[in-house]
């Protein structure tokens, strides 16, 4: 590549950070109000660690059931000493730290790359809606201290580099693959293992968390990852086969292999900034893009575990790394390839003026959506790129950072555009719904100690005082392994919680709460007391209503031993 051009102004180093602080805060302001289930599994415990009642998700109950120790300590330590709401902190510090985590790739990539794609690169981690989306989970934090790892490698300090490993791996344990692929290439570009010094501040934090977490829970790991596995063994709720890779398949084809032509510039600019990074050598970026490499190999094959939209994090990543190389690769390219782009771009709008003209109604109908439109646009906008293939405008600054600012905004702005519509209609209904089940349980159910569902995040962090007993397994001894052999009775027969949250039959926890429907001792034992959906008052009921079932009759609930017998 080039060097970059001076009149750049826009994506200097000295701007870049004011730029991406502006940013984030539009992105806090648009995920404001966004939330999901899993994220107040850890508010629930690091709001009883503040309180100075334990690391316990239930009272009593020594159990780790958050994958992320080094989170749990932040948000217990800052809701301690601010008092501040822990979903409130949460957000806050996701969108925080993603906008450092895009600081930080763009200061890594730029050893070996101009400084527009770093910081290009940067911008579209910020406003992919994919990261935003995560918020209230520790993704983003495990991103700085991942790319403060690899920029503190990069300049040769060992011992930093080892320390920030050490509390990504805290963050979150997976991160045990970039630590793995820095710790190679080490050992084969400078035929040595790291320095004693380097090895000792990343193995001490990690000895005094294990260390801590075996006396305390009696185990090193988390609940979390055997559930996970439960999950993938207990038949096709969560999918079949090789169930992450299945899902990332489906959401690498739908963005970058449809019908839509402008697919065509996706897959180029990927092909051009693959060979860019290659050719650059750009370590930042090829660490990115075998970590990711190794992350789908952990978890998608070896772990086969479903598809959790925060396990494609550093696939995401990588890609935007790769398309915003390949942006700038196109940009300041040779002159046949623009003129390429030319002809492209006469192509595309060709098939546009096809589809306005009606030859295929349906085809109107599918394309021609407020986010289709905007496509119609950017192609437009690409004639200053394709005019720089010409000599009267060839290597012009200004049409340069015209056809940079376009091409970038063609690449990501339609389909980020999905993600940051679907983020004004959260929380959906299935979330919306679990706060009035537990108010309902509260005012009606006074005598209910304990509740069992299948998604415990919201309904315990609302119930604090309940006993949560929890289908998958998460807080609840015992259930994951039933669960992983398609036993879906037992958690109730174990624990008989005196009340549950259940869906109606037609939804996706079909097979997972139909048996226990079906059973003779459950019609006995339990009622159903009410149907709730959020901005609905009665039937017909949506796919995420909840019914609230109340024990009436424990007699009615066979021993574990006989449950086989008489399930």
């Amino acid at each position: 590549m080039n060097s970059p051009a001076p009149t750049l102004s826009v994506l200097s180093d000295r701007l870049r950070p004011f730029l991406l602080l502006a940013l984030g805060l539009i992105v806090y302001r648009g995920f404001r109000h966004y939330y999901f289930d899993d994220p107040f599994i850890t508010y629930r415990v690091a709001e009883n660690l503040a309180q100075g009642k334990g690391w316990v998700y239930n009272f009593g109950e020594h159990i780790n059931v958050t994958t992320s120790p080094l989170w749990t300590m932040l948000l217990a330590g800052l809701h301690f000493l601010a008092g501040v709401d822990l979903p409130s902190l949460g957000l806050a510090l996701s969108i925080l730290f993603l906008t450092l985590a895009a600081e930080l790739l763009a200061r890594a990539l730029k050893p070996h790359l101009p400084a527009p794609a770093a910081t290009l690169a940067s911008i579209f981690v910020i406003i992919n809606p994919h990261f935003a989306q995560t918020v209230g989970m520790e993704t983003m934090l495990l991103f700085v201290l991942a790319l403060a790892a690899i920029l503190n490698y990069q300049q040769e300090r060992w011992k930093a580099a080892g320390f920030f490993l050490s509390l990504a791996i805290l963050a979150r344990m997976d991160v045990a693959v970039l630590a793995l692929i820095l710790a190679l290439h080490f050992l084969f570009t400078r035929k040595r293992i790291f320095p004693l010094e380097a090895i000792l501040a990343f193995l001490i934090p990690l000895l005094l968390w294990f260390g801590f977490s075996f006396w305390y829970f009696g185990e090193f790991q988390p609940a979390t990852l055997a559930v996970k596995i439960a999950q993938r063994q207990s038949g096709g709720h969560w999918g079949a086969g090789y169930i992450l890779l299945n899902h990332l398949g489906l959401i690498l084809a739908r963005n970058f292999l449809t019908w839509d032509p402008l697919n065509l510039l996706l897959l180029a600019l990927l092909g051009l900034g693959l060979a860019a990074l290659a050719r650059q050598r750009s370590f930042a970026g090829l660490c990115l893009l075998a970590w990711a490499a190794g992350h789908v190999l952990a978890y998608g094959i070896i772990l086969n575990v479903p598809g959790y939209a925060w396990y494609f994090a550093p696939v995401f990543l990588a890609l935007q790394v790769v398309l915003a190389v390949g942006v700038v690769r196109l940009v300041q390219g040779r002159a046949w390839v623009l003129r390429v782009g030319f002809f492209l771009t006469v192509a595309i709008l060709a098939f546009w003026a096809v589809a306005w003209f009606g030859f295929d109604s349906k085809l109107i109908d599918q394309v021609l959506t407020p986010v289709h439109l905007s496509h119609i646009f950017f192609y437009l906008a690409l004639f200053p790129l394709t005019l720089l293939g010409f000599k009267p405008f060839a290597g012009r600054k200004p049409w340069q950072a015209l056809a940079l600012i376009l091409v970038a905004a063609a690449a990501v702005v339609p389909r980020n555009w999905n993600g940051w519509l679907q983020a004004q209609t959260f929380p959906p209904t299935q979330y919306r719904n679990y706060p009035l089940a537990a108010k309902w349980i509260t005012q009606n159910l006074p005598k209910a100690k304990s509740l069992g569902a299948n998604e415990i995040g919201i309904l315990g962090w609302c119930l604090k005082d309940h006993l949560i007993v929890d289908q998958c397994g998460i807080p609840t001894p015992g259930a994951a392994e039933h669960l992983a052999r398609r036993d879906y009775t037992w958690w109730i027969l174990r624990y008989r919680p005196d009340a549950l949250v259940l869906h109606p039959a037609r939804d996706w926890w079909w097979q997972l709460e139909e048996p226990i429907k079906r059973a003779e001792w459950f019609k006995q034992a339990y009622r159903l007391r009410v149907t709730l959906e959020a901005d609905r008052e009665g039937p017909p009921w949506g796919k995420h209503a909840v019914e609230i079932w109340e024990l009436v009759d424990d007699r009615e609930i066979p021993s574990v031993a006989n449950s086989n017998r008489q399930r």
